[in-house]
């Protein structure tokens, strides 16, 4: 067998993190995460109340930025390190349980 992958260049990953905290309001909401997201994939962040998943989200999608930089420190999406934050979301996906409270009961699909 031979591989066939000799020349082919490999995308970068979607998301990756290397040593990532967030601090918002004197609270640590994100530890020296490390994270990487390959392109393609559908990845689910479970976890029980308080372990970070919604700060993980909003900072994946730069609601929330990193409270340091340094070398130790990446923080890329698609490869890239500096983003326009609305075309970052366009590229995102996200399905979240809190989007039923978004939006009103009782409203058709065509609404």
């Amino acid at each position: 067998m031979t591989d066939n992958t000799a020349g082919v260049q490999q995308s970068p990953p979607l998301v990756e993190f290397q040593n990532v905290s967030v601090v918002r309001d004197g609270h640590r909401l994100l530890d020296r995460i490390s994270l990487t997201i390959p392109e393609g994939e559908h990845i689910a962040i479970l976890g029980p109340n308080g372990a970070g998943k919604s700060s993980l989200i909003r900072t994946i999608t730069r609601e929330y930025y990193p409270s340091c930089r340094g070398p130790d420190v990446t923080f890329r999406f698609r490869g890239r390190d500096r983003w326009d934050a609305f075309d970052l979301r366009s590229h995102l996906g996200l399905v979240s349980g809190d989007l039923q409270q978004t939006f009103t009961r009782g409203i058709s699909g065509r609404e």
